[in-house]
This record gives structure tokens, sequence and C-alpha cells, in this order.
């Protein structure tokens, strides 16, 4: 009963991750969220199975201590995942958010060097964020 579970939920795994590799800009929720979901729950059919053979090789004295350890190893797993898809998530929105920096550079060249206040309320136009007429 262990492999199969394993198995399918390796494969779900692998579908959820490679929904995840399939992401774009234009997606909405439901299409975000299904391949976490797919990965996740393949991740967790993956998990109980091989701790349970792990587990069950080990003789009764040592099973508390080799419980922390394949605890440990899954953190210390997730722990370094976690930073490095956050070190690439914000390497990506950093390059993303830099053709907005960019343009708010020329804006303030062509204004004179003024303020990024002034650019921003003339609304890259140059005026300085001075009305011209009315009120």
């Amino acid at each position: 009963m262990r492999r199969p579970l394993a198995a399918g939920g390796a494969g779900l795994h692998v579908a959820g991750v490679a929904g995840l590799a399939a992401w774009d800009e234009g997606l909405g929720e439901p299409l975000r969220s299904a391949p976490q979901i797919s990965a996740g729950l393949g991740f967790g059919l993956v998990l109980a199975p091989l701790a349970t053979a792990v587990l069950a090789r080990v003789e009764e004295g040592d099973r508390a201590t080799a419980a922390v350890w394949l605890t440990l190893a899954r953190v210390g797993g997730m722990l370094v995942g976690t930073a490095l898809l956050t070190s690439s998530g914000l390497g990506r929105s950093a390059h993303a958010s830099s053709a907005p920096r960019a343009m708010a550079a020329r804006a303030l060249s062509r204004n004179g060097g003024g303020s990024l206040r002034s650019v921003a309320l003339s609304g890259f136009g140059g005026s300085g964020g001075r009305r011209s007429g009315g009120a």
C-alpha cells in the first residue's frame, strides 16, 4: 500500500511543480492556486509512506531519535527551498521593477533634475507640479 501511495503522491507533486513552471502574469487565482495545491498534496502523500518505511527499519528504542532526524531533514530542506525561492523571486521582482525606475529617472532628467515629487505631480509631463491655467 505504501508504494502506490508514494508513487501517486510523487506524480501529483511533479504535476504541481510543472504547473508552477507554467505561471505567467495573466493567470487567474484558481489557475495559480491549483498547482500549489497539487504540489503540496503530492508532497504530503510522499512524506507519510517514506517516514513509515524509514521508521519500520529502525529498532524500537531508536525510533524517537530517527523521527527527530527525519523531521529535522524535512524542515531543513523546506528552509533551504524557501530561501532559494525567495531569493529567486526577489531577484525577478527587482528586475521587473527596474523599468519604472528608469522611466522616473528619464522624467527627472527632462525636468531639469527636479524632485521625484514634482515629477509625480506632473504625471511625467515636465511641468514640475505647477498647473497651467484654471484654479
